[in-house]
This record gives structure tokens, sequence and C-alpha cells, in this order.
């Protein structure tokens, strides 16, 4: 389901709007299925950031990671069986750009 997620991500049409995709593996193993898959499919997209760790972290933990790491002023969380909807991330803008004080988790 993960390549369903990222397809998902990569259609959203956000008028030149840059973002990034942070993909956070929690199979320390190098050279997984995951891993593969994402270096071959996807390691030429622009803002793609694949984060793996050698040791094995629970959830929180590659939550505080990403937050940790994220270059921009937003995250969204998004798991691997999560499907976006076509008008997800311009709907989620629009709130933003309404209400410029808005805050959530």
């Amino acid at each position: 389901t993960l390549k369903q997620t990222i397809e998902s991500i990569l259609k959203q049409k956000v008028f030149g709007l840059p973002f990034n995709i942070m993909i956070s593996d929690n199979n320390p193993e190098r050279h997984d299925d995951t891993e593969k898959f994402v270096t071959e499919h996807y390691s030429n997209i622009p803002g793609l950031i694949y984060c793996k760790y050698s040791d094995s972290m629970n959830v929180a933990g590659h939550w505080n990671k990403l937050f940790e790491l994220c270059p921009t002023k937003y995250l969204i969380m998004l798991h691997d069986d999560d499907v976006a909807l076509d008008d997800f991330l311009s709907t989620l803008i629009s709130i933003l750009d309404k209400y410029d004080d808005i805050s959530y988790y």
C-alpha cells in the first residue's frame, strides 16, 4: 500500500507550492523490500526524504525523528496504508491561508 500512498501525494495539485515527502522506515534491516522499492521507484523524486535507521524504533520515535528532520513549516503524517484524496493538500492549504494562527496535531 506504500505505492498507493506515495502516488496519492504525488498527484496533489498544489499550484507550485513545494513540499517534501518523508518516508520513515521502521525496519532496521538494510536492503529490505521497502528500501529497494523506494530507491528503485522514487529516488528521482525531488523533495523525497527516505529515513532508515540502524536500530529499531517505536512509532513515537519515528514521529519525533520526522518532526526533527522536517525541512518545512508544516508536517502532515500519513501511514503507508493511507491514501490522500485528490484535493487533500489544496484543502489544507486553503484552511491554513484562511486561519494563519491555526495549529493541530
